[in-house]
């Protein structure tokens, strides 16, 4: 659509005017906040659209990998009119953590009381995390869980996006720390790369690693983009 394309006509004096994003909200059959909700969501939209259009674009998507091509489709989700809107993003977020911008980050990790913790692993623990990050990150987690004065007995390993973690620590997570129902490990790990779900991670050191999918306290496509526990339970039989 080129801009100044969209006309509305007054009901009033039935002139012809260009249509704001404003006005054409406006009509729309829904309650105040629903519709003010929306625009918040269209604003942003074009505000991160407008941000991602001074990236660097690949000449040629076909000839890229996967990882790569899925970081480089910066249309996103056409079909949707907020495709792109990030609520909960600052354009500095999404500067950072954003598929588009393709920057590497390592996860907060948390050690997390086990009577918190419904966890289904494979191996043991242990094992598995030593397979899974590698045997130098892997002893890195346990040392500081040892001088945090906590185990893998006593609790579990919790990667957290770092985004997610800048916004409970001082806030939902600040008693659990204080009582020691969570222990915080800092950064550890490989760099990870957004996919286009934004929650969804791919590992950059070794894409060919598994994927990490963590919960974030954003809306995007109009919805939340947090883990609901029944869906993390159900999600494995679906597949």
């Amino acid at each position: 659509m080129a801009p100044g394309s969209l006309q509305l006509r007054c009901p009033e004096t039935r002139a012809w005017t260009e249509g704001s994003l404003d006005a054409v909200v406006d009509l729309l059959p829904a309650p105040a906040a629903a519709r003010l909700t929306l625009l918040k969501e269209l604003q942003s939209t074009i505000v991160f659209l407008e941000q991602d259009c001074t990236l660097p674009q690949p000449n040629d998507r076909r000839s890229l990998s996967f990882d790569r091509l899925d970081c480089a489709l910066a249309e996103a989700h056409p079909y949707h009119p907020c495709f792109k809107s990030r609520t909960g993003f600052s354009t500095e977020d999404n500067a950072l953590f954003g598929p588009e911008a393709g920057r590497p980050f390592r996860l907060h990790w948390l050690a997390v009381a086990r009577d918190h913790v419904r966890e289904a692993l494979p191996l043991d623990p242990e094992s598995f995390w030593l397979r899974e990050l590698g045997e130098a990150h892997a002893a890195r987690l346990f040392s500081r869980m040892k001088r945090k004065d906590v185990s893998l007995d006593s609790h579990a390993l919790v990667p957290l996006h770092p985004w997610q973690w800048r916004h409970l620590k001082d806030g939902l997570l600040a008693n659990w720390i204080a009582d020691g129902r969570v222990a915080s490990l800092g950064e550890n790990g490989d760099p990870y790369r957004a996919t286009q779900s934004i929650r969804t991670l791919i590992n950059h050191a070794d894409p060919a690693r598994a994927h990490v999918k963590l919960p974030l306290d954003i809306v995007n496509t109009s919805s939340m983009r947090v883990l609901e526990p029944h869906s993390i339970v159900t999600a494995p039989h679906l597949s």
